[in-house]
C-alpha cells in the first residue's frame, strides 16, 4: 500500500505538508513526522498508532478539500483513506506557522 500521487508546485503549499507528513508516518520516520506538528501540540499524537494506521491503509491526499476557518491563518484539509473493506476520511486541521519545513502545521487530526 501507498500513498497516491500528487503534483504540488511549491513545497510550503498546505497540501505538501499533508503530503509529507502522511509519507513520513507511513515510513515510520517520526522526527521528519514531528516537523510537521505544530510545537503547541507536539506532544498530543501518538506517532506510532497514526504510523500503523497510515502504513495499513492506501492514502489518497485530497488536493482540492480546504476548509478554512476563522482566524485566516487555520485551515482543514481531508484524505481519503482506502482501507480494506471500506473508505473513511481523515481531516487534518492545520495552523499557519512557519518554518524551514513549511508554512501550515497540523494540530488536529478526526476520523470521520
Amino acid at each position: 500500500m501507498g500513498v497516491c500521487e500528487i503534483f504540488i508546485p511549491f513545497f510550503q503549499d498546505e497540501n505538501q505538508t499533508v503530503k509529507s507528513f502522511v509519507d513520513a508516518l507511513a515510513g515510520s520516520r517520526f522526527d521528519d513526522a514531528r516537523a510537521y506538528i505544530s510545537k503547541p501540540y507536539a506532544d498530543v499524537f501518538d506517532l506510532d498508532e497514526l504510523s500503523d494506521y497510515f502504513s495499513e491503509n492506501k492514502v489518497c491526499v485530497s488536493a482540492a478539500v480546504a476548509f478554512r476557518k476563522a482566524p485566516r491563518n487555520c485551515l482543514t484539509k481531508s484524505i481519503l483513506m482506502r482501507e480494506k473493506d471500506r473508505d473513511s476520511v481523515i481531516h487534518l486541521h492545520m495552523v499557519r506557522e512557519p518554518d524551514s519545513f513549511g508554512n501550515w502545521k497540523i494540530y488536529g487530526i478526526d476520523k470521520e
